[in-house]
């Protein structure tokens, strides 16, 4: 009897490397990967630093930064992302090399190889499903995508950011905002077969890869290398860079906060501007008014536990970071004052955010 079904052209109980060209097709996405995060130069998203690296190093050395998000009793992020970069930190630590630039590029060659392994293990699953030219078309697609890694929240993500609103504390878009921006930035090299989408992508997309921060934060890494004593505030929007995981050293450091309204009622919540807002609701009364000695005691950092506030200088950040919109028009005022500048850096040609235009100045 014959039937029209037909098995599928590999079972998908094979071995995870199950011929000769397998391993091929594997170590070559995994050289792709690697080689694609290690030539990495520019800044997307702060999560991409802040939700797992910065919690990694905290973990390990004892000392760096949190956002909000992992506050007790909110806890709205799961460790198991943070968990594999903190193995890596661990093992350099061990080794007495955790200072060395391999601190920065081990990360990437980690997170490389997981890149490369979800992109064979998508070109397994098309193959066999529905054969090896789909595979290939299936692998073409997962290598082209600027995005190619997925998680699931935990349910407290869901209850703060959705139930509790705190999502749209951080800004919401208007109606063609995924038309515009953010169908365009997921769907990426694709959309270049559609000529008449490809100059609105281009222009989202260059706005939010942004260069200058990570320059930024590369200077500042010398600089506390050089000086034990060395101090850094970023007077920009909060989580703009890379912190202790490009730094790599204890010293003291400081930044705008943007915590959300997680302990204020509905009510209160819309009336509610974080530091950072109302920084830049008046540029010049800040400058000029707020108490920048006292503030730089009590900022936002977690110590070493090792070192003690009498190790902490009194005095304003030795290092300041700023956007070039900023320095241009308020060098001369206030605190700004105090620091002459010592590096400049090209950070994008267009950001959508304008308190983020233009070079930083650490």
């Amino acid at each position: 009897m014959k039937t029209n079904e037909s098995r599928p052209p590999h079972s998908v109980h094979e071995p995870l490397v199950s011929s000769p060209r397998s391993v091929r097709v594997l170590a070559l996405l995994v050289v792709f990967r690697v080689w694609n995060a290690l030539s990495i130069a520019t800044f997307f998203s702060p999560d991409e630093y802040w939700q797992s690296l910065e919690i990694a190093y905290l973990a390990v050395f004892g000392h760096g930064a949190a956002t909000w998000e992992w506050m007790p009793g909110i806890q709205l992020r799961g460790f198991a992302h943070p968990a594999i970069y903190a193995a890596g930190y661990k093992a350099l630590a061990w080794l007495g090399i955790a200072q060395s630039d391999l601190l920065i590029a081990l990360p990437r060659v980690q997170q490389g190889i997981l890149a490369a392994l979800a992109d064979y293990m998508t070109f397994r699953l098309a193959r066999s499903e529905h054969g090896p030219r789909t595979a290939r078309w299936a692998l073409i697609a997962s290598c082209a995508s600027w995005f190619n890694w997925f998680s699931l929240p935990p349910w407290n993500f869901v209850r703060f950011n959705i139930g509790h609103d705190i999502a749209s504390f951080y800004g919401t878009h208007p109606w063609h905002w995924y038309l515009s921006s953010g169908w365009p930035t997921l769907l990426g090299p694709y959309l270049l077969l559609l000529p008449w989408f490809a100059a609105d992508w281009a222009r989202h997309w260059t706005g939010r890869l942004t260069r200058g921060v990570m320059d930024a934060s590369w200077h500042l890494r010398r600089v506390a290398a050089k000086d034990a004593t060395a101090s850094v505030y970023w007077m920009a929007p909060c989580h703009s860079a890379p912190l202790y995981s490009y730094i790599g050293r204890p010293i003291r450091t400081g930044w705008l906060t943007c915590e959300p309204p997680v302990h204020h009622s509905a009510q209160n919540a819309d009336e509610y501007q974080d530091e950072s807002d109302v920084f830049y609701a008046n540029v010049t009364a800040a400058l000029e008014q707020w108490r920048w000695s006292e503030r730089w005691r009590t900022a936002s950092v977690y110590l070493p536990r090792n070192v003690t506030n009498s190790l902490v200088p009194d005095a304003p950040a030795s290092h300041l970071v700023v956007f070039d919109a900023l320095w241009q028009s308020h060098q001369s005022v206030g605190v700004l004052t105090q620091y002459k500048e010592c590096g400049r850096y090209f950070n994008s040609h267009w950001h959508d955010d304008a308190r983020r235009h233009d070079s930083d100045h650490p």
